[in-house]
């Protein structure tokens, strides 16, 4: 499959969540995601106040994301995975950066606080290397599942999508 194939692929089967995907149609789409976003980033430097600019490139976002997750299922379907386990590591591996984020932006603001707001000072201590934790497993995981080969022939979820590009033998 090629690029272009894998991104029609991808919106053609937008929230479809059943089926298998090969690496190629989920690496391809996840390229395509990131030069958007890439894009959408300088257009969002060189225009900064376009309210208009922002919107679109928020709803993008969200529009991105539903394919995304349906390719990421078909991808975990294809290594014979449950979805379930790929929607569990993605979402712990998105909270993981949302929080290791924070953590790290409200690090310098420690010396500023006094000591009333040490149960913050705590919590922040634990929150970073726990999210830390987070992130490098569900990550480790997560590529794990889609670098690997899918399962040869048919699986519990479907036909292989590789059998139609296979020589004859």
């Amino acid at each position: 499959m090629n690029f272009t194939e894998a991104i029609k692929t991808c919106f053609s089967k937008y929230i479809t969540f059943s089926g298998r995907a090969s690496r190629s149609e989920f690496w391809y789409f996840t390229l395509f995601i990131i030069v958007v976003n890439k894009i959408l980033s300088q257009i969002l430097l060189l225009v900064p106040n376009a309210d208009f600019v922002k919107i679109s490139s928020l709803l993008l976002f969200y529009l991105m994301n539903v394919p995304f997750l349906a390719v990421l299922a078909r991808r975990f379907h294809d290594t014979n995975r449950s979805m379930i386990k790929g929607f569990v590591a993605y979402i712990g591996l998105v909270i993981g950066l949302v929080v290791l984020t924070m953590t790290i932006f409200l690090l310098p603001w420690l010396g500023v606080l006094d000591f009333s707001a040490r149960f913050y000072v705590n919590l922040i201590l634990i929150a970073a290397p726990l999210s830390g934790i987070s992130v490098l497993g569900c990550g480790i995981y997560l590529l794990y599942v889609l670098c690997s080969s899918g399962t040869c022939g048919p699986n519990r979820f479907g036909a292989d999508p590789l059998a139609n590009n296979l020589p004859a033998a």
